[in-house]
């Protein structure tokens, strides 16, 4: 547990103390040091401080060259990017993962995946950037970051990126000499441990994150970013109320905080509770006109309210501020598909794969919609694209399956739901589907054994 004593301390102490925090530091050097992926720390005027071996491997850039260097220069599009990068940093604290291509020293150009987040000092001003970067090429579909919450068999939306983790600066310099008796200014470390947690996240250790917040508001009991960053960890750990109660104080230290009402709204939506969301994310526009990921986001929760006009116009918003958002335009695809418009959602499941081809969910929406047209046999190359991109999507299996009925194809709709069931063996709505095609197959046997094992499900309160 990362605590430091908070009394006075002699010479030796401090040393001591001093030493301790050095240690933390070394072990995440040690860790970020040893990690095939890419980690790149800018100062405020975009050039590069820090360039681990990761980076030196994807690049061919070694370290002491790259230092001074603009990030902006690494990737392809350039200072076009960078524009586009420092807005949506400026919104919403983070760009999340991505796609996005970087030039090798020698000219090559590899796809990585690569997420930025923004960097801020104690008093909030910008500091830098940290951009991580893990190399696409040697990612197997299934373990793709999901644009966020994927979409099940009703198209359901996805949240836009969390506006999360806003970060602060590079970490303590210390000095072993040390201020003789002086007690170390408590700001500093909290910067220190807030830092920590920040270095923690980025690697995904969330445990350890939330110590080094822990340790951050105990020793600075008003510090906003590290209580919305510390909710955002205890989000990530599915510690919803935790995360809520995190997030409720950072707006009680900052009450113009847009960012951590759209984190709040977030966990009410995982929460079941869209009617707080919708209030969080109202608020989050309220002090950020322009903020996208807020609009796509209360989008999300009107779809649940199946208020699908309202949902409409803030996707609208959404796309608005940010044209290449995929995720809204899948989102508004899944409303105009609730609303039985399935040919205008289809444009828009068009163009959020336009905008990333990777995105799975879009590719299972728009199945859904062909289905929803009278078009299996177009659905389920639709189907066929998803479970290439993500084989561990049980929703996708579930809809080529019926798909598969629908044609008469039972065998293959019976594959299909086999995989369902073997992914997610709590789901009672895929044996009773599976049930079902064994009876147009006189498989009563196995038919009824399904039946049974579906009512079982939902008496014990099962999946659907």
């Amino acid at each position: 547990e990362l605590r430091v004593n908070d009394r006075k301390k002699t010479k030796s102490k401090l040393i001591e103390e001093l030493s301790g925090l050095r240690r933390q530091l070394g072990l995440f050097q040690s860790i970020v040091e040893g990690s095939p992926d890419g980690f790149v720390i800018t100062g405020a005027d975009g050039r590069i401080t820090y360039f681990s071996p990761g980076a030196e491997t994807l690049t061919g850039y070694p370290a002491e060259e790259a230092l001074g260097m603009l990030a902006a220069d690494l990737y392809r599009d350039g200072a076009r990017s960078d524009r586009q990068i420092m807005g949506q940093l400026r919104t919403d604290g983070q760009v999340p993962q991505r796609r996005q291509e970087l030039e090798t020293k020698d000219g090559r150009v590899i796809e990585a995946e690569v997420s930025i987040s923004l960097l801020r000092d104690e008093a909030g001003a910008e500091s830098g950037t940290l951009h991580i970067w893990k190399d696409f090429t040697n990612v197997r579909p299934s373990e793709r970051p999901a644009e966020e919450p994927e979409e099940g068999p009703e198209g359901q939306p996805a949240h836009a990126a969390r506006g999360s983790v806003e970060e602060s600066g590079p970490g303590l310099e210390t000095d072993a000499d040390g201020p003789g008796d002086e007690e170390t200014p408590e700001p500093e470390r909290a910067e220190f441990y807030y830092n920590l947690g920040v270095a923690y996240s980025a690697l995904g250790q969330r445990d350890s994150a939330i110590e080094g917040y822990d340790e951050a508001v105990r020793l600075n009991p008003e510090y906003a970013v590290a209580y919305n960053n510390r909710g955002n960890a205890y989000h990530e750990l599915g510690r919803h109320e935790r995360a809520i109660a995190d997030y409720a104080e950072a707006i009680r230290l900052n009450p113009e905080y847009a960012t951590a009402y759209n984190n709040r709204g977030i966990a009410y939506y995982d929460q079941g509770r869209p009617e707080d969301a919708v209030a969080d994310y109202a608020e989050a526009v309220r002090l950020n006109p322009e903020y996208a990921a807020a609009y796509n986001n209360r989008g999300n929760a009107y779809h649940a309210l199946r208020q699908q006009e309202r949902a409409i116009e803030d996707y609208d918003a959404a796309i608005g501020l940010d044209p290449k958002n995929a995720a809204a335009h899948n989102n508004r695809g899944a409303s105009y598909h609730a609303l039985g418009q399935h040919a205008r959602a289809i444009k828009d499941y068009d163009s959020a794969i336009g905008l990333d081809p990777g995105y799975s969910a879009a590719y299972n929406n728009r199945g859904n919609a062909y289905r929803d047209l009278g078009q299996p046999e177009r659905a389920m190359k639709d189907y066929d694209a998803a479970i290439d991109l993500d084989p561990e999507d049980t929703d996708v299996y579930i809809n080529r399956g019926n798909a598969y009925s629908s044609l008469a194809q039972y065998e293959r709709s019976i594959e299909d739901y086999d995989e369902a069931i073997r992914l997610d063996p709590d789901a009672a709505d895929t044996y009773t589907n599976r049930g079902v095609a064994f009876i147009r197959l006189a498989r009563y046997a196995e038919s009824e054994r399904d039946f049974a094992k579906a009512a079982e499900l939902r008496a014990a309160g099962g999946a659907a």
